[in-house]
C-alpha cells in the first residue's frame, strides 16, 4: 500500500502535468487505492482533497459488513 500511496502523490512533472495535480488549471480531488492481501479482506484507502479543505484519508475493510452497508471501518 505504501508504495502506491507514494506513486499517487507524484508531482514529478509540475503542478498541472503530474499524477497528483495541485495547479490552478487542474487539481486532483481524490485518490482511491485497493490493497488485496494474499490472506485477509481487501482494504480501500480513499484520500479526499476538496479545494479549500485539508486532505482527508479514510480506510475501509471491504468485508461482508462493508457490502451490507456497515461502512467497513
Amino acid at each position: 500500500m505504501g508504495a502506491f500511496v507514494g506513486m499517487s502523490k507524484d508531482q514529478h512533472d509540475g503542478v498541472n502535468d503530474s499524477l497528483w495535480r495541485t495547479g490552478k488549471e487542474t487539481a486532483t480531488l481524490s485518490s482511491w487505492i485497493i490493497e488485496t492481501p494474499a490472506g485477509g479482506v481487501p482494504r480501500l484507502r480513499v484520500l479526499l482533497a476538496n479545494p479549500g479543505e485539508g486532505e482527508k484519508v479514510e480506510m475501509f475493510n471491504l468485508d461482508e459488513g462493508f457490502w451490507k452497508g456497515g461502512g467497513g471501518k
